[in-house]
Order: C-alpha cells, then sequence, then structure tokens
C-alpha cells in the first residue's frame, strides 16, 4: 500500500486540477489565484476558427439524446480567456491538464476537449470550446442523432472538441446519508491517473501479474469525498481512461445531481471492477472544500484541496 499526496486547484465541470506529485512528507504549496470568469451566457455558434466537422457514429456514438446533449451546456461557462491545455502528469503545472469532460446530469452524454494528435500543448477559452460543442450539437446530434468531433479550435489549432455518447453502469445511494461534496470528487477525479494502457488489476498477494493492487482507495484531504476501487473475483485488464470515465459519470449522475454517494459497476474486461463513491466524514458541520464559485473554467471550480493515494 502506498500513499502520495496531490496538491491542486481544479477548474472544469468534471475537472481539472494543475497537480503537483509531492513527497508525503512534503507541504504542498500554496494554491495559485485564479481569475475571475464570467457565468454563463446565452450560446453562440460563430467562431474566430474554421472549424472542420465530422460527424462519426462509430466513434462518437449514434442514437444521442439531444436533451441529455443540451444539459451539459448548462454546466460549461463562457470566457475570452486563453488557456493552455496539456496531458495530465506530463509536468506542466502551469497548463490545464487533460482528460476531462463535462458530462450531462445523466450520464448519457459530455464534451472533451482533446489534443490534436502530436500536439504537446494546446491554448482556447471556454467560449470557444462552448460555441464548437455546440456546433456539433446543431449538425451531428441535432441533425444526425450522432456524435462528431470539431477540429482546429482556439488560439493556436491544436486543440479539438468531441461530443459524444456514454454508457454509465451506476447505481446511486437509496439512503437518507447525505453523499460528499461534489467539489471535494471533482479534486480525485481531475488528479487521478487517466493512462490509456491495458494493466492487470486486481489483488496481488493472489496473482503475481497484477500491476495495480486492489482495493485503491482515493479520498480528498479534505476529509469528505472518498473513492474506493475495488475488484470481486479474477484479476482482470482494464485502464485508468475507463476507471476515470466511471468515477467521471459517477460523481455527475450521484453527487452534483442527487446530492447521493453511489457505486459504478461493470468496469475491467471481466466488468468485475467497481468504485464507490462516499462521504468519508459525512458530518455537516465540518466545511467542504474551500471553492471559489468565481473562478472557474468549462464550469470547472477552483480548488485548493488535496488528493490522498492509499
Amino acid at each position: 500500500m502506498c500513499t502520495a499526496i496531490l496538491a491542486g486547484f481544479s477548474l472544469l465541470s468534471s475537472f481539472v486540477s494543475a497537480a503537483i506529485l509531492l513527497p508525503p512528507n512534503n507541504v504542498p504549496r500554496a494554491p495559485q489565484t485564479l481569475p475571475t470568469q464570467l457565468l454563463p451566457t446565452n450560446i453562440t455558434n460563430t467562431t474566430s476558427n474554421v472549424l472542420h466537422i465530422q460527424c462519426d457514429s462509430t466513434r462518437y456514438g449514434r442514437n444521442l439524446s439531444p436533451n441529455s446533449c443540451r444539459n451539459v451546456f448548462d454546466y460549461i461557462r463562457e470566457s475570452d480567456l486563453q488557456t493552455t491545455f496539456a496531458e495530465r502528469h506530463t509536468g506542466r503545472p502551469e497548463a490545464l491538464p487533460l482528460p476531462e469532460r463535462v458530462v450531462s446530469s445523466d450520464g448519457l452524454c459530455f464534451v472533451q476537449p482533446q489534443l490534436l494528435r502530436g500536439a504537446v500543448t494546446g491554448r482556447a477559452s471556454s467560449t470557444q470550446i462552448r460555441q464548437a460543442a455546440y456546433t456539433l450539437f446543431e449538425r451531428c446530434v441535432i441533425e444526425k442523432g450522432i456524435g462528431g468531433i470539431a477540429a482546429d479550435i482556439g488560439g493556436d489549432n491544436h486543440l479539438s472538441v468531441i461530443i459524444a455518447e456514454y454508457a454509465p453502469h451506476v447505481r446511486c445511494d437509496r439512503t437518507a446519508t447525505p453523499g460528499p461534496p461534489f467539489e471535494s470528487c471533482l479534486v480525485i477525479a481531475a488528479d487521478m491517473i487517466a493512462t490509456k494502457d491495458r494493466k492487470v488489476f486486481g489483488d496481488a498477494s493472489k496473482d503475481p501479474r497484477v500491476q495495480v493492487n486492489l482495493p485503491s482507495v482515493l479520498k480528498a484531504i479534505d476529509a469528505r469525498c472518498q473513492a474506493s476501487i475495488e475488484i470481486t473475483g479474477k484479476s482482470t485488464s482494464a485502464t485508468w481512461y475507463e476507471i476515470w470515465e466511471a468515477m467521471s459519470a459517477l460523481s455527475t449522475i450521484c453527487v452534483r445531481s442527487s446530492g447521493k454517494g453511489g457505486k459504478a459497476y461493470g468496469l475491467g474486461l471481466r466488468k468485475n471492477i467497481f468504485i464507490q463513491l462516499s462521504d468519508e466524514t459525512p458530518d455537516l458541520s465540518q466545511p467542504a472544500v474551500n471553492v471559489s464559485a468565481s473562478a472557474s473554467f468549462l464550469n470547472l471550480e477552483a480548488s485548493n484541496a488535496f488528493l490522498e493515494v492509499s
């Protein structure tokens, strides 16, 4: 069992944190001060770049729900501030770490910015991302019922945006116990590993092939949100990206939309990995993460919480 601490500010609706991996005994640096952003405004579908639109049911899904995808835009704010994006955990603490996505309240549709192939960083404003995604919504979801991608957006044309379907396997708690604060869960989703290379998940004491030992617990050091990643039965092949997708959907569907904890299940090749999301200390007298509602990008809230991995 290993322990590490991640310090950061979380900046997107199910996202973002510019994190630094610190040795357990080090003191995290003070969080940065983020600029004030704009509150949501009416959407327009104009942009200074010529968008390259491709609707693709194979990659991004078919029969997307217009109502679900329309709901995503309730959680994307507008600002003309150009922001730098880079893949998470690549030594660029000044950039907003990818992957990150904004998920609909029912978990069935999402908008996600991503770097073009070969690009190390990309620059865009939340307004440019919102407008490109809305163009996709009109041309692909409304007109054809499928997902798609818009390329060459932002200040350097190094970013694309996708609108796509997701099939969540999530069950929210039905007890009277309140769930964890959404802001605390954002810290976990923003800082956890999200790589796409396959690894063997399981109990290392029973299987020498295991590369990721389970159970593994991710928790915010504000002693609120806790994500327990567990497995039943034999070891299985999975990716951290798959786990991250499920964590993003779980925190959106149960925590943001219902104020409850919950469970995401059916993960991995054997469909036997699950995530249990709960409030580590369900004491309403205790404060949650210190969040500035005015500091956000794509509706990611600024946070000076920390993530502990054990």
